[in-house]
């Protein structure tokens, strides 16, 4: 046997051995799945994230990868409403902003064998899910003007709205030209007037929005406790929406100081949103919707807070150690009793609750992580995730602002309406 024969003959040996046989498998199956996961694909440049389009359909993000994709348990997957695919939808939102808003939409992701179908914004949705119910929105502005959009979204039965599944630039001139000619006696979406307590198509649907808006609207645990427990408690409402993120954010020593109260709540966030969940028990609620905080655009910031959110993102030590100073000044300043705080609890305050989407993100998934693993929730009422924040870009924010999306409020009924009709018509 020649030398070229022999290495054929060892070769074929080895290629006969079970372990070096299930090894080259191995190898290949790793090949093809690097192969699929990087086809097809295109980059958002505004957040740098790589979603997967799905051809001859809606596009949708990249579901297959990712901690929130994962193979959860069934309360898990409820929570986050993958059971009915509404993070598919806000992806394909966002994906598309312009054209996916309102219409009806049919997404197929590519590592799921099932379809989701997800209903448009029509009357004929806003009846099915809001009719006979009674909402409360509890929350910061991002909540306030909201309520404002979805009071007159619901008021079809007096002026109708026309809000058909159409593009959303064209159906938020629609809602512009008939807030002049139906609605003058109304509080303005964009104004400073508090959202009223309507009852709406015949008295049988009643919104009320309760928290912390504007630079009066200062958040403190006494007054929130008050909301919780009384004025939600004499309301019985049957679905709750709540956030209150930003309000706890701080530009400590630069723009924007912690209180008391704000450095409380968000160093103890869990328990306020357990609080959150036996309040809406107690009054009666069938769901609660955890909404996330909205995403800061940044680069919206000018002046001071600019040149805050320069120094908090670049981990400036100066603006860090100033902080710490300052957090623990007004501790120690509490009247009623001397801050328990520890010197950790401080220090990741000032790191992590920044007024800025660093901020928003940490407190975000720490909102995830809550309801996925420690949520104590009982029996009778559902709790699930309103993620907004994914679908916001900073294209529908306005310069000075970065963190409200006037223009998306339609989109954000839609996604509501969607949210109602998995967690309540089941």
């Amino acid at each position: 046997m020649g030398r070229g024969e022999q290495k054929r003959f060892l070769f074929v040996r080895a290629l006969q051995s079970p372990r070096l046989s299930a090894l080259i498998l191995c190898l290949l199956a790793a090949f093809s799945f690097s192969l699929f996961s990087i086809s097809g694909t295109i980059v958002d440049e505004e957040r740098k994230e790589v979603p997967n389009v799905s051809t001859g359909r809606a596009p949708v993000g990249d579901f297959g990868k990712g901690p929130e994709f994962g193979a959860f348990r069934s309360v898990e997957k409820r929570r986050l409403g993958q059971i009915c695919g509404l993070p598919f939808l806000v992806q394909a939102i966002r994906h598309d902003t312009e054209s996916n808003s309102l219409r009806p939409l049919s997404l197929n992701p590519s590592l799921e064998s099932r379809e989701f179908s997800f209903s448009g914004l029509n009357d004929q949705l806003l009846e099915e899910t809001f009719h006979g119910k009674r909402l409360v929105l509890f929350g910061d502005s991002t909540l306030w003007y909201f309520t404002k959009w979805l009071n007159i979204a619901l008021r079809g039965d007096s002026c109708p709205p026309q809000l058909l599944s159409e593009k959303l630039s064209l159906a938020n001139a629609r809602v512009a030209a008939q807030q002049t000619t139906c609605f003058a006696s109304e509080p303005s979406v964009y104004g400073a007037t508090p959202p009223p307590a309507i009852n709406l198509r015949n008295g049988t649907t009643q919104v009320q929005w309760m928290g912390f808006a504007g630079s009066r609207g200062e958040i403190t645990e006494t007054l929130l406790k008050q909301l919780l427990q009384q004025r939600m408690f004499h309301f019985r409402p049957d679905v709750v929406v709540f956030n209150l993120g930003l309000h706890i954010l701080h530009f400590a020593g630069e723009a924007r100081n912690p209180t008391v109260d704000t450095v409380h709540i968000w160093i103890h966030y869990e328990e306020w949103l357990q609080a959150v969940i036996n309040s809406s028990e107690a009054a009666g609620a069938k769901l609660l919707l955890f909404k996330t905080t909205n995403y800061i655009c940044d680069a919206r910031y000018t002046g001071r807070f600019a040149v805050a959110n320069t120094r908090y993102r670049d981990q400036n030590v100066t603006t860090f150690e100033t902080c710490q100073a300052q957090v623990q000044k007004v501790l120690d300043g509490e009247e009623s009793t001397k801050s328990t705080e520890s010197y950790r609890d401080i220090s990741n305050f000032c790191q992590h609750a920044s007024f800025n989407e660093n901020g928003v993100q940490y407190l975000n998934q720490r909102l995830r992580d809550f309801l996925k693993n420690n949520a104590s929730v009982p029996s009778g009422l559902d709790v699930g995730l309103f993620n907004d924040h994914d679908m916001q870009t900073c294209r529908y924010t306005e310069v000075n602002d970065g963190r409200h999306y006037h223009n998306l409020n339609l989109a954000r009924i839609r996604m509501m309406a969607n949210h109602f009709q998995c967690y309540l018509n089941e």
